[in-house]
């Protein structure tokens, strides 16, 4: 889900959406990101720059350069 929302909010051009996505799975999974933080947050960065990756892509695809 937070792929595609990270994506959803690329494609629409509204990428303070993102920090939405970071402050709500900060506060969804506190006590989780307390016991890990690494994997946690290597994972939310990881799919963070792949989401924006693929959304980026997709606008230069869609409207050209």
């Amino acid at each position: 889900m937070e792929n595609l929302l990270t994506l959803m909010f690329i494609l629409a051009g509204a990428t303070t959406g993102i920090a939405l996505i970071i402050a709500g799975k900060s506060l969804v999974r506190k006590e989780q990101i307390q016991e890990n933080p690494g994997f946690f947050l290597g994972g939310t960065l990881v799919n963070l720059t792949w989401a924006t990756f693929m959304g980026l892509t997709m606008k230069l695809i869609a409207f050209g350069p």
